[in-house]
């Protein structure tokens, strides 16, 4: 009597274990959904997503990998949070809205290494920058045998230009990620993904 109840035991796991290998599909999506179409300018971009607006790097990780861009997966209306991620791709982050209209959206990536490139060069154009101000404000008048301004000015010049160089470059390498027919909710969201460092 007992091995019997073992033997369907057993037999119920396995039956439950070909249909979640089976179903496949990601938890978050929805059968009946609107459809999302996802592509990228790179075949090894991840896509990830969250219900609701999601902070970057929020703990604990609300994300759930839905696969590989292109990809197209349902999902009911609401508000979603969109990652991405690759082996040399900076980490895109978007909120969007999804109503019953088909959305599609293309994720443009950014390269990392330019982008840790130009995070690096702020930081060193801010250091110069201290360090032209020091030099202006820790000597006196009264040392005329120092020229102050001579070391100064190249130290302000050279660290505005090598953070203003910074800037550029981690926008170059930030990761966009943009929907073809709607615009991105809510607006506050999109300016905060560009201004992470």
């Amino acid at each position: 009597m007992m091995a019997r109840h073992v033997a369907f035991g057993v037999a119920g796991l396995l039956v439950f274990a070909i249909e979640v290998s089976v179903s496949g599909a990601p938890r978050i999506a929805d059968e009946v959904g609107t459809p999302v179409t996802i592509t990228s300018s790179h075949t090894d971009t991840v896509i990830y997503l969250a219900k609701g607006p999601v902070p970057s790097r929020s703990e604990p990780d609300l994300f759930e990998d839905v696969g590989v861009a292109p990809l197209q997966i349902k999902l009911a209306p609401g508000i979603y949070t969109v990652e991405t991620s690759g082996p040399t791709q900076s980490t895109g982050h978007e909120v969007i809205t999804v109503d019953r209209s088909p959305v599609t959206m293309h994720v443009r990536t950014g390269d990392a290494a330019v982008r840790t490139f130009g995070s690096i060069l702020i930081a060193a154009g801010v250091v110069a920058i201290v360090a032209g101000i020091v030099v202006v404000a820790s000597f006196s008048k009264g040392d005329s045998s120092f020229d102050k301004y001579q070391f100064a000015i190249p130290f302000l010049a050279g660290g505005a230009a090598g953070a203003g160089i910074g800037v550029g470059m981690t926008f170059l390498g930030s990761t966009n990620v943009a929907s073809a027919n709607q615009t991105n909710v809510p607006k506050g969201a999109a300016v905060q993904a560009f201004l992470r460092f």
